[in-house]
């Protein structure tokens, strides 16, 4: 299990939730977790949903939402390790995070066309 990839996804996806570029993505996101199993897109949506929600409610706490994300993305790897592929597809920063062990690192996303910082600023420092 790669923590990186994990926070990455979360992450992005918390931030284009809150953007123009959510409509675009959330048929993406429900396919990713859908994974060949019907009854699980109509949870997926309820969940996505009810996140967007969230963040419209409680716009300063995304910090609530991306841990949620975060188990819901390790639950996916945990699964169907083969989605780690369709991740880093899906959230380009994921495919971009540095794997060599540097001591900084610095993840910057565009998703369809827009970035997903919204005013933020998603540092990693390794030791």
């Amino acid at each position: 299990m790669d923590p990186e990839l994990i926070t990455v996804a979360s992450t992005t996806l918390v931030g284009v939730m809150v953007s123009d570029g959510w409509d675009a993505l959330r048929g993406r996101v429900v396919a990713l977790f859908k994974r060949g199993e019907a009854d699980a897109q109509s949870g997926i949506e309820e969940q996505l949903d009810g996140s967007v929600e969230w963040l419209r409610q409680h716009p300063t706490d995304r910090q609530t939402v991306e841990s949620a994300w975060r188990d819901r993305f390790e639950q996916l790897l945990t699964a169907h390790p083969q989605a780690v592929a369709d991740v880093e597809k899906l959230f380009p920063g994921a495919a971009n995070r540095n794997q060599s062990g540097a001591k900084n690192l610095f993840h910057n996303s565009t998703v369809n066309g827009l970035h997903t910082g919204t005013g933020d600023q998603h540092n990693t420092f390794r030791s």
